[in-house]
């Protein structure tokens, strides 16, 4: 029972790229959680990037010295010899061809996405080098490395990108990519004339249009979806025959899962055709194809990742989206599969489910990572990255819950054993801000803790080469670029280092992995001040060590050697992008920089035998609970994933807190653990043992205690903390539509839900009948399903020398300090009222629960009133408490469609108190379709009515007639860094500025000077909220896709219909002047003169009447008569006195 992403304890009542950009860029990011759905539960900072744009400009990065090898060298303290360079770092989307290999010979093939200038769709090709072992030396050494196999001469010309290589019986490279030669993009292979002649044109091979069509619906055809690319490929020579296998992806320009093809080249280079039909293999949502050939039989796999089907292993995947309209899949969820043929190609077995994901026992869905190959023995084995998923809850439904959503580990199958095997496990929350303050992440493709895996074998053993970003089992939790801090957000921004883990074995076990490159460097900058960055990525490697022969000359390549203490002679090559700067260019993450191309030998050195211990469920942690009196009991999994037996000394518990004994296990040890099968264990773990807890509210805490001697320390804890509470209440969500839009809205305050239900948008102030320009020949998609992507009341103010921030957005959820905490569900009315829909988020709390909030929402039916919801919000104050001077208002995440994924511009509207943002209109979208609507005439804002304080004592001080202050800043200043707004640095902007502000560019020159990822901050007011207090505020939400002139019209409109919903808004009466508006007129005369102190006198000390409204002869308010009220009196009348004045409605002197 590990963290859950939504509840609310009531503690017994009382609250405690696509094509169309370039190919060459990529397939579009997987962190645009509205393009890619998911039926799983989603994580609150995954919008970071849009469209592939540039978020920067650096110079080349040069290094003193001489040029060699055709390029200037790049300082670099990251292992291995530099063999070219390529300003295109983004050398894969999901998984990673081989791109270094050799055969036949001990010359050693290299390929890479090859780009020297800083153009998106550049002079962009494929870089071929090779290294001849009898000279020593590299036989190309052109400009930028290698040679090029084409002329590049940028996009629509000549250009290439997301290459493959293997290499024939002869020692010949081939090569796949996809190419584009002014006819359109499409795979396409490669044969050089000989062996190392870089002369391929006569021998391109382009996948003929006939074959990408084959099976592809008409109407994808009208509209160029015909494309079949990144395409990986194996050459295969076997009993006198020879074919070349390609299995490609095809480029949908909707958002859509993707046919994959194999396509199958019968013959040599020569003499060869394309066989047709090819086969429909299946379709994916993720780049993730790819083929393996024996090269001791006719034996030829194929895997992929696609989501899972109908049943655990089940082999045919689903488009889960036509299951329910929220149901959906991407990058992130999904099984393995394969298909086998024996006889190369020609015929093909039934498709396999290998990982068989079971979402009622939970487990792990692949990313789209992954790496494959068919061993010297003729057994296929399938290495992935994986998140490790807890089964959803029974009632919700669907695929589960991320453990930790940038964790993961490293899975291995293999044939012969036909077991799952864990290669290395990282499945941690870098967002644990009790381990870190902030940190980073590999950004889009390469958001998980571990990615990019390449499987090799050698010296009859198998290496798992991958990725890693960060290693929090080691305190490193900050190799990040120094922007991550500055404002380029989690994502993207993570260095990379290249590990390696040994199995000799099989593949069944593996040993510890070792970090191979081995250069941190922690808030680091592409200046090189304090050092430049170096973020290792990209790894490929050969599928088979090298026997180097004596006579083999490999003095120039340097050795990377794990164990060091290498004295054999098997290498392995390892070739990766030394990135100057993190995260890619091309997903709006990185900025352009020259990046080392760079390759190190890997000795085949022995694994070290260690065992390792792994426990499930990392922590307890709320909402967690049980009821008073109840035990609530869980299973604890303790596995060894190393390769030696796991000896467990003891387990033991400790309570922090509350009453003895509530927590207790079932086994204190000893216990062995094999590393073989069953490599784990499982005990029982009570929590509330035995009913101890009686009593309610209470919270517990407390630690299990694990002593073994596993590597990496003999003592690991799984801290707990449970809730003992009578009842729970968990954040829900409602909404309501007008004729033309809806919203969706929460029980917390939430509005939006950070891109509608499970991020597919539709309720997010988008319309019913807008356009999506999603067949973009060139041009950006604007998809339109998302205006509002989220917002939330807040409350900001000083306690003390601390800043309180509540809110419900960002990464501010019920569980952090800064959200808020729903008590009630949310309703939804579309029947009680004739003339609009209602809704009502129940009441929410802040953290300490001293002030609740409640949140109504009003959309109107008409047709004429379709495109405005007017929101009323209540904050009270429930505590004895008086907060003093607090903030009230709202913060809104629009992200208006764009040119440019979320960004925006901004401007406002002071006349009618609206502030509003508009879509970045870069360029009109390519003919055929164009833009359906210009971005810039796509616009959403909130327009301020009115407020006011109850109890409503005075108009002049508890009217708020406009709001304090209204503005736009970056996310990437203020939301970026840290997942969320910073307490202080809101309060102080809040503090500064008054009237409207929307964020301007400081340096205008730059691309995207008018646009960026933006906020907006409403302060209706600044008030003390004393015990009691309300304080009632109504605004107006709109959007439209008819320009401004549009959004005021609505707003104008809205106005009109809240004046005739009295109900919405209305001045609260004024109030009664228990004196009748005369004060002072003790006698009742309508006057005041002498005669009213005569009264009170003869009152007071003679015996005299008392007055009619005795309210009217407390002139002073002291709420009560005597002497003073005299004195006022003449002040008054004679001496220039302040006028008399009511006392409070409350004072016991006011008669109704």
């Amino acid at each position: 029972m590990s963290r859950k992403l939504s509840a609310f304890v009531i503690l017994s009542l009382l609250s405690a790229a696509g094509l169309a950009l370039s190919v060459s860029a990529s397939q579009s990011a997987d962190n645009d959680v509205w393009k890619y759905r998911e039926y799983i539960t989603r994580n609150s900072k995954t919008k970071l990037a849009g469209a592939e744009r540039n978020i920067d400009y650096r110079p080349l990065q040069r290094s003193p010295g001489t040029a060699l090898l055709g390029f200037t060298g790049v300082e670099t303290a990251s292992p291995g010899t530099q063999i070219g360079i390529t300003s295109h770092d983004f050398q894969s989307n999901g998984r990673t061809n081989r791109q270094i290999d050799w055969r036949a010979n001990q010359i050693v093939h290299i390929i890479w996405f090859k780009q020297t200038d800083y153009i998106r769709g550049g002079d962009g090709g494929t870089g071929y080098e090779a290294f001849d072992p009898g000279d020593g030396d590299f036989v190309f050494a052109g400009i930028g490395g290698g040679c090029d196999i084409h002329p590049r001469l940028g996009q629509g010309t000549n250009f290439s990108g997301y290459v493959a290589l293997d290499v024939d019986t002869e020692g010949k490279a081939v090569i796949a990519n996809h190419h584009d030669e002014g006819a359109g993009y499409a795979s396409t292979v490669w044969y050089d004339f000989d062996v190392v002649n870089c002369f391929f044109s006569p021998y391109k091979r382009r996948v003929p249009d006939s074959l990408m069509q084959y099976g592809v619906p008409p109407d994808q055809i009208t509209s160029g979806e015909d494309v079949f690319v990144w395409p990986d490929m194996a050459y295969h020579v076997w009993d006198g025959d020879t074919v070349t296998h390609v299995f490609a992806m095809q480029l949908e320009n909707e958002i859509d899962e993707s046919f994959v093809h194999y396509f199958r080249r019968v013959g040599s280079d020569t003499l060869g055709y394309w066989e047709y039909p090819p086969m429909i293999v299946d379709t994916i949502p993720c780049i993730s194809q790819m083929v393996a050939a024996s090269r001791i039989s006719g034996k030829v796999a194929l895997v992929w990742l696609a989501p899972p089907g109908a049943y655990p292993g089940d082999p045919e995947s689903w488009d889960r989206d036509w299951i329910d309209d929220g149901l959906g899949v991407n990058q992130r969820t999904n099984d393995v599969y394969y298909m086998m043929s024996s006889d190369m190609g020609a015929n093909w077995g039934p498709k396999v489910n290998v990982s068989a994901y079971d979402s009622t026992q939970g487990g792990y869905l692949a990313h789209s990572d992954a790496s494959i190959l068919i061993d010297s023995q003729d057994y296929l084995h399938i290495l992935w990255p994986a998140r490790v998923i807890n089964p959803p809850d029974p009632a919700v439904g669907g695929l589960g819950d991320y453990t930790y959503f940038w964790g993961s580990r490293l899975l291995h199958w293999d044939e012969a054993n036909n077991e799952i095997r864990t290669v290395k496990d990282a499945n941690w929350n870098i967002a644990d801000e009790e381990i870190n303050d902030s940190t980073c992440t590999g950004g889009a493709w390469n958001e998980m803790s571990i990615g990019k895996p390449q499987l090799s074998e050698c010296d009859g053993k198998f290496y798992a080469v991958f990725v890693q970003f960060l290693d929090l089992d080691n305190g490193i939790y900050n190799d990040c670029a120094a922007l991550r801090w500055e404002g380029a957000g989690y994502s993207g921004t993570a260095n990379g280092e290249i590990y390696v883990s040994v199995s000799d074995n099989g593949g069944y076990n593996w040993d510890i992995a070792r970090n191979l490159t081995n250069t941190p460097t922690p808030l680091c900058d592409t200046s090189g001040v304090p050092y430049e960055c170096d973020a290792d990525h990209y790894p490929t490697v050969s599928r088979f060590g090298m026997l180097v022969d004596p006579s083999s000359d490999f003095e120039l390549i340097e050795v990377v050697d794990p164990s060091g203490s290498y004295t054999g002679d098997y290498y392995l090559d390892v070739l990766y992008i030394n990135d100057k700067f993190p995260g890619s260019c091309l997903q709006n993450i990185g900025i352009w920089t020259t990046n080392p191309v760079k390759w190190f030998r890997l000795p085949c050195v022995e694994p070290v035998p260690n065992p390792v211990l792994v426990y499930t469920p990392q922590e307890i942690t709320q909402p967690t609970w049980t009821k008073p009196g109840i035990q609530l009991t869980d299973t604890v999994t303790l596995e060894n994933v190393g390769n030696a037996p796991l000896f467990i000394s003891s387990i033991s518990v400790v309570e922090v807190n509350g009453t003895p004994g509530w927590l207790d296990i079932s086994n204190y040890g000893p216990i062995s653990i094999s590393h073989l099968s069953p490599n784990s264990t499982q005990l029982e773990m009570y929590l509330n043992n035995g009913g101890a807890i009686t009593t309610t509210p209470e919270l517990v805490t407390g630690y299990i205690i694990i002593e073994s001697d596993a590597i990496g320390g003999s003592t690991d804890s799984i801290s707990i903390e449970l809730i003992v509470a009578d009842t729970i209440q968990f954040p829900d969500e409602a909404d309501i539509r007008t004729e033309c839009t809806r919203l969706v809205f929460s029980n917390a305050g939430n509005i939006g839900s950070g891109g509608g239900y499970n991020g597919n948008g539709g309720y997010n102030l988008d319309f019913f009948n807008d356009c999506d320009t999603t067949e973009n020949v060139s041009g950006a998609d604007d998809l339109s399903s998302v205006y509002l992507y989220s917002g939330s009341p807040f409350i900001c103010y000083l306690n003390g020398s601390d800043t309180v921030l509540n809110y419900y957005m960002f990464g501010a959820n019920w569980l952090d300090d800064n959200g808020f905490r729903p008590l009630e569900s949310p309703v939804a009315d579309s029947t009680t009222y004739s003339d609009y829909q209602y809704g009502y988020s129940g009441r929410f709390v802040s953290q300490d629960s001293s002030i609740a909030l409640e949140c109504e929402y009003f959309a109107p039916t008409a047709i004429d009133d379709c495109d405005f919801i007017v929101m009323k919000q209540r904050y009270i104050n429930q505590s004895s408490e008086t907060f003093s001077q607090v903030f009230f208002g709202d913060a809104i995440d629009w992200d208006i469609p764009s040119d440019s994924g979320s960004e925006n511009g901004s401007d406002f509207d002071a006349v009618r108190m609206l502030m509003y943002c508009y879509g970045a209109e870069y360029e009109a979208d390519s003919v055929p379709n164009q833009d359906c609507i210009l971005a810039d005439q796509r616009l959403g804002g909130l327009a301020y009515y009115g407020g006011f304080k109850l109890p409503y004592i005075s108009p002049t001080n508890d009217r708020f007639l406009s709001p304090r202050s209204m503005w736009t800043r970056r996310n990437a200043d203020y939301v970026y860094p840290t997942g969320g707004f910073v307490p202080g640095e809101l309060y102080q902007l809040m503090n500064s500025i008054t009237g409207y502000s929307p964020w301007e560019a400081t340096n205008p020159t730059l691309e995207d000077s008018l646009y960026q990822d933006l906020h907006m901050i409403s302060v209706f007011a600044q008030s003390d909220l004393e015990p009691g207090d309300t304080l009632v505020f109504v605004k107006i939400l709109s959007s439209t896709y008819e320009g401004l002139m549009s959004l005021q019209m609505n707003i104008d409109r809205a106005r009109t219909w809240i004046a005739g919903h009295p109900e919405v808004f209305s001045w609260p009466p004024e109030p009664a002047c228990c004196c009748m508006d005369h004060p002072g007129d003790a006698n009742d005369t309508q006057t005041i003169n002498i005669l009213d102190v005569t009264f009170i006198i003869n009152y007071l000390y003679k015996g005299g009447p008392a007055p009619t409204c005795p309210a009217n002869a407390d002139p002073n308010a002291s709420c009560s008569i005597n002497i003073l009220d005299v004195t006022a009196i003449i002040n008054y009348l004679y001496k220039g006195g302040p006028a008399p004045v009511c006392p409070s409605p409350d004072c016991y002197l006011c008669t109704p």
